[in-house]
């Protein structure tokens, strides 16, 4: 996996900040990598020292209208859909 240091777009230290804000276990350092091939929201595999996964995605990169690429919304509209009643969910 690539050095976080070396992944565009990911800031390892306030990715860590969020994550341990939002009440999630997790035991760092963390390992990022780009997956898929989008360029509207970049899709990371995120990955503590213990190897447990999750997927973060966020906007692309630059200049963007403010309704285009809201993640939110997206994930909003589609976690009813798709959420297993077991899956871990963050404190909100």
């Amino acid at each position: 996996m690539p050095d976080p240091s070396q992944v565009v777009g990911i800031d390892p230290a306030a990715v860590t900040r969020w994550l341990d804000q939002l009440g999630v276990g997790f035991t760092g350092p963390f390992r990022f990598e780009r997956i898929g091939l989008c360029q509207s929201n970049l899709t990371y595999l995120v990955r503590d020292a213990d190897d447990r996964r999750w997927v973060l995605r966020r906007p692309p990169l630059g200049q963007l209208l403010a309704s285009a690429h809201d993640v939110a919304r997206e994930a909003r509209r589609s976690w009813p859909r798709w959420r297993p009643p077991t899956f871990p969910f963050p404190k909100s």
